[in-house]
């Protein structure tokens, strides 16, 4: 797979370099994917994806294009690139423009593989402790992933890196009761399907006895999931790319206080369990922990 990455990655780089860049940065993926869905206690729905993308960076002057070439035909490379040279002359000036490296990384390869057999005897495990604790009936969602990504840059830099990805998501009914459970891991002999299920049956059967509130202001506890989706959206706001396209609403609040002192955010892309973990960033640096938000 490395060599089917480096071909088409090589193709874009000589392109863009014969188009006069300055610099350049190609990202060549390819994402295996399976997805099973199961409701009423039984799988409804399979389905399989294998997709093959390039994203790339390239330095036209002061102007960085940012582009995805999902057609890597030659006549999709060609239209790809010729796409990117005409959007240059619209971008506005980068006030920063930092030199490509030309790092050699080391290789990280996975031998884990998608096993459907696996998967149909995790589900089943799942739902079985969602029963035991109440549940009715369970729906969810199995997703696995294999992600192999390459980096090539114009300056010699290099890299492959493959990664595995597995997220079970439950949700168990007892009457109009409803709960959720979830696990996810990077080794699937790590997931802990039995648990999530055991947590989604066992908060469906406890709300099945709901009661009624009235409006006012009161202390919340979130759980694991509800928190997780928080921090996501705060992981997302503090990218370079959602500074610099206007989204972020971290924006411009370097040094101040957007939080209580008792949070503090770190994204470490190096955890070699972490899940989307990497050996290098889209900007040809080693991923490292980076602390987002400190006290």
């Amino acid at each position: 797979m490395k060599e089917r990455l480096f071909e088409p990655g090589e193709r874009v780089l000589k392109g863009f370099i014969s188009k006069g860049v300055d610099q350049a940065i190609i990202i060549p993926t390819h994402v295996e994917r399976l997805m099973v869905r199961f409701s009423n206690n039984r799988t409804t729905v399979v389905q399989n994806w294998s997709l093959m993308a390039i994203d790339a960076l390239a330095v036209f002057g002061k102007k960085k294009v940012i582009t995805r070439l999902e057609d890597l035909s030659e006549d999709g490379i060609r239209r790809g690139l010729e796409r990117a040279e005409r959007s240059a002359p619209m971008i506005s000036d980068s006030e920063t423009i930092t030199d490509v490296e030309g790092t050699k990384f080391p290789e990280r390869r996975s031998a884990q593989k998608i096993e459907p057999e696996r998967i149909s005897d995790c589900i089943n495990n799942c739902i079985g402790a969602a029963m035991k604790e109440g549940g009715e009936r369970s729906a969810g969602i199995f997703n696995a992933e294999v992600r192999k990504t390459a980096i090539i840059t114009s300056h010699g830099g290099e890299g492959y890196d493959e990664r595995t990805a597995y997220e079970l998501n439950v949700r168990s009914f007892a009457g109009e009761g409803s709960g959720q459970g979830l696990t996810c891991a990077s080794d699937m002999r790590k997931l802990d399907a039995e648990g999530a299920g055991r947590r989604a049956g066992r908060i469906a059967a406890i709300s099945r006895n709901s009661v009624k509130w009235n409006e006012g202001s009161y202390d919340v506890i979130l759980g694991p999931i509800i928190f997780a989706n928080l921090i996501e959206r705060v992981g997302e706001a503090s990218s370079a790319f959602s500074v610099e396209a206007g989204v972020s609403f971290l924006a411009g609040k370097l040094g101040e206080k957007v939080a209580s002192e008792i949070l503090t955010v770190e994204d470490d892309g190096s955890d070699p369990e972490g899940i989307n973990s990497r050996t290098f960033d889209d900007e040809e640096l080693p991923v490292r922990k980076t602390i987002i938000i400190k006290e």
